[in-house]
């Protein structure tokens, strides 16, 4: 297997926000209907815990439907306490206080921005005072605004939030993947490019996946 970068848990919690370039709707495991193996899951965390950190992805939208899941919750809180982690949660949502993320013990919120909008500079900004760490994440599509893009990126200098703009997966993005990177570059927000990352169409963790199998790829 690859040397990865970290390790995700990837759940299927099922999701209300549709994305058209949703990569989970075309996988396999996008009808599975899972329980966990919580034992395995704390083995596969135990051996990987080098990386001081859990990631929570989807499979649809991690914190949906937070109470039918709870038990989920509570395990990955525990494998926090238990090792020594930290959690970040991969999310679209905003409307969950930032309070009851705490308490779930998420220490970092990975937010999926399509074009900025108002609802979601607030959520950020809330989250922060309430002391979570921040980062965002822009999917380029041909369906990008440059100009919100760029004064999103403005946005999150002023508050030290971390911002990366991602390769779509699986559909033409209309060259805005490179375009966004030419404004970054070229244009005067080169000075603090460190602060803003560029993700490739590619795996980068190891993954445990819904149905409890361990995988170094996911989306092929």
């Amino acid at each position: 297997m690859k040397e990865a970068c970290g390790i995700s848990i990837i759940t299927n919690f099922g999701c209300s926000n549709n994305c058209w370039y949703c990569v989970m709707k075309k996988h396999p495991l996008f009808n599975i209907q899972h329980e966990w193996n919580y034992s395995k899951m704390d083995k596969f965390i135990k051996a990987h815990k080098k990386y001081d950190r859990i990631s929570i992805s989807g499979g649809g939208e991690p914190l949906n439907d937070i109470e039918k899941h709870r038990e989920f919750w509570n395990f990955v809180k525990k494998e926090k306490e238990k090792y020594n982690l930290l959690v970040s949660v991969h999310t679209r949502s905003t409307c969950i206080s930032p309070l009851i993320l705490k308490k779930l013990g998420i220490d970092k919120i990975v937010l999926s921005i399509d074009n900025p909008e108002r609802k979601q500079t607030k959520f950020i900004l809330d989250c922060i005072a309430k002391g979570l760490k921040m980062r965002a994440v822009h999917v380029a599509t041909k369906n990008s605004r440059k100009s919100d893009i760029e004064s999103f990126i403005n946005f999150c200098i002023d508050n030290k939030v971390e911002f990366s703009i991602k390769k779509l997966h699986g559909y033409d993005d209309g060259n805005m993947f490179l375009n966004l990177k030419d404004i970054i570059y070229k244009g005067k927000k080169k000075a603090i490019f460190n602060n803003i990352k560029f993700i490739e169409d590619k795996d980068y963790n190891m993954y445990y996946m819904p149905d409890n199998t361990i995988r170094d790829k996911f989306l092929y």
